[in-house]
């Protein structure tokens, strides 16, 4: 099986300088981008769609890279900036039709959101991808090294 910095070595360069100009660590980091997009390669039933959505998965940490760039919540960030960011890394990797192009942000502007039938592949790949890697050991642990003074168990509930 291939990486997805070997399917895409530019657009993944180019996502981990952004990653680490902005100083982005814990659940948003790089290492959970490749997390996603390597999970989304690896769901997605066509060679198309693998390809689509493991470059989805590298850019979807737009909106949280904006976040904290921004200094606002997570909502009051404005699509327009995930869609110029987003679009810029695909730019930089040279590697992307227009079509393509407009599939990724698409799914990278919608993937938290519920699934609904009928949506692109790619999306739902995405969306697969990114509830898989949170539930996973590393994502547990490392939210809970925040919350370490509340109980394990609520026993009330």
């Amino acid at each position: 099986m291939l990486h997805i910095w070997e399917i895409w070595p530019k657009l993944a360069e180019a996502v981990l300088r952004t990653h680490i100009e902005y100083r982005m660590a814990g659940g948003h980091s790089f290492d959970h981008a490749l997390h996603v997009a390597q999970v989304a390669y690896f769901i997605a039933e066509t060679e198309e769609v693998k390809r689509l959505s493991g470059a989805a998965g590298l850019c979807h940490n737009a909106d949280r890279i904006l976040q904290k760039i921004l200094g606002v919540g997570k909502k009051d960030v404005p699509e327009a900036r995930v869609v110029t960011m987003v679009q810029g890394w695909l730019d930089t990797s040279n590697e992307f039709t227009a079509t393509d192009g407009d599939r990724i942000v698409s799914a990278v502007l919608l993937h938290s959101n519920f699934n609904i039938d009928g949506s692109d592949e790619v999306l739902v790949a995405l969306q697969d991808a990114d509830r898989i890697a949170c539930s996973a050991a590393e994502a547990i642990i490392g939210a809970a090294q925040h919350w370490h003074e509340i109980p394990m168990i609520n026993p009330k509930h």
